[in-house]
């Protein structure tokens, strides 16, 4: 079977052809490679540029990280060495280049290679422009682009089109089968929809959605929660509906996981690793701000983003931010605790591609042993009668249902509450709440509800 082309979702981001968003494009990339998180990384250099640059820069950087393989093969198919033998510019500027002559259809082939020519010249002088160029130039010749054999070797295949870690692909492969596989990997290179969830303190759904009309944007409701809008091309932080808390970002599957706590008004309950704070926000606004939400979160950083937003969103009086280890804080029990525990965050690869690259098999026991520590913790804080949530956003079961079963057979003194009952049967197989991209739309979550005995 002769190699195909691949063909991602297109973006649809502006033509540009000012070398200088990809110098800084570049740039940012090197840090990622060199350990600054994606979002550290995209902030930090963006602020240099124009409002009318920035999202060019996104989607470069973004789209860079999240084909990171595909760019890769093909750069060493190319030029007949490693990528990793070319100065960390060079790499990523060819890497730049390629990722817009795949994906960007708006962008002309010949301003990409001019653009991607000026900025190795910039950057590492003539030789490396001379080598950019060639490189480029044979692989717009090419009448088909040199992919790893899908009959002989499937796996390899999907890991170089799609971008993902062989190890994943393996372990979805084994679990899931060649074809929901496959759909998989796809869904996590589409971009992540921006989801609102309406502060109902503050104003009403239809309220929000007009107004982001007047804006010039195109709102669509939720897939699963009525508290939900969709809205692509919204600037939250220029927005003064955002500013003044009419509402905030947060995914769909992660509000999914609130409606599964059904706080009530009058509830006290523990959110024991909070940030940062879009569950906790969330539950003081189910509670209808007569309650009180107790967020534990162990770093300094998250305890100050919790407590702007809740500050933001007019729940401060509801919500308490403590600094302090989740496994070992000392506050009284809840009729209410919350452990979305720190995981390997699987399930949000098409909002953080970068997890993909920062994740190895052999990280997932270190991250089950805390979750098996988060979770004792959580239901020591659990006051009888009261109920115990368990939550992730990663989709390896070691991390969630096995959780679960091994939680439930050191006490027998919680029993499983079906998730279905609070949450769309189609969400939860039964008895979790169980999301995936390619199934649902929303980010992979998982979330377990665990009824402790007593009155």
């Amino acid at each position: 079977m002769p190699h195909k082309r691949y063909t991602p979702p297109r973006s649809d981001a502006a033509p540009h052809r000012d070398p200088g968003v990809r110098r800084h494009a570049v740039l940012a990339l090197v840090a990622i490679d060199e350990g600054a998180p994606l979002d550290t990384a995209i902030d930090r250099d963006a602020e240099e540029l124009s409002r009318r640059d920035r999202g060019l820069f996104h989607e470069l950087v973004t789209g860079v990280v999240r084909h990171r393989t595909a760019l890769d093969w093909l750069i060493d198919s190319f030029h007949h060495t490693n990528a990793g033998e070319l100065s960390p510019t060079v790499r990523n500027g060819l890497r730049v280049a390629i990722h817009q002559l795949l994906h960007l259809d708006r962008i002309p082939p010949h301003a990409a290679v001019d653009a991607a020519v000026e900025t190795a010249h910039q950057l590492d002088g003539l030789g490396a422009s001379r080598l950019v160029n060639g490189l480029l130039r044979s692989l717009l010749r090419s009448e088909r682009l040199p992919w790893p054999d899908l009959e002989s070797d499937p796996q390899a295949f999907l890991s170089v089109t799609t971008s993902h870690p062989q190890w994943l692909v393996e372990r979805w492969w084994n679990r899931f089968g060649p074809e929901e596989c496959r759909a998989l990997l796809e869904a996590n290179n589409t971009r992540a929809p921006l989801n609102v969830r309406v502060n109902p303190l503050r104003t009403e759904v239809e309220h929000v959605a007009e107004h982001f009309i007047t804006l010039g944007l195109d709102p669509h409701p939720g897939l699963y929660d009525s508290a939900i809008i969709t809205v692509e091309g919204l600037a939250p932080a220029r927005d003064p509906a955002f500013r003044e808390g009419a509402y905030t970002v947060q995914d769909e599957a992660s509000l999914l996981v609130a409606r599964l706590c059904d706080a009530r008004p009058g509830t006290r309950a523990i959110d024991l690793c909070a940030a940062p704070g879009g569950k906790a926000g969330a539950l003081a606004e189910m509670m209808e701000g007569k309650g009180t939400v107790e967020a534990v979160e162990i770093t300094e950083r998250g305890c100050s983003r919790i407590a702007g937003s809740v500050r933001r969103l007019g729940l401060g009086e509801v919500v308490h931010v403590h600094h302090a280890d989740g496994r070992t804080i000392d506050i009284p029990p809840a009729s209410l605790v919350l452990v979305d525990a720190p995981c390997s965050g699987l399930g949000v690869i098409r909002k953080k591609p970068d997890i993909k690259w920062r994740r190895a098999p052999e990280q997932i026991p270190g991250l089950v042993e805390r979750q098996r520590e988060l979770i004792e913790a959580g239901a020591r804080l659990v006051a009888p009668g009261g109920v115990l949530i368990y939550a992730t956003c990663t989709t390896e079961p070691e991390e969630n249902e096995e959780i679960v079963e091994w939680f439930l057979g050191q006490h027998p003194e919680f029993t499983v509450e079906p998730a279905s009952e609070w949450l769309p049967e189609e969400l939860c197989n039964g008895t979790w709440l169980r999301t995936l991209p390619h199934r649902h739309g929303v980010d992979g979550a998982f979330g377990a509800r665990l009824r402790r005995a007593g009155s």
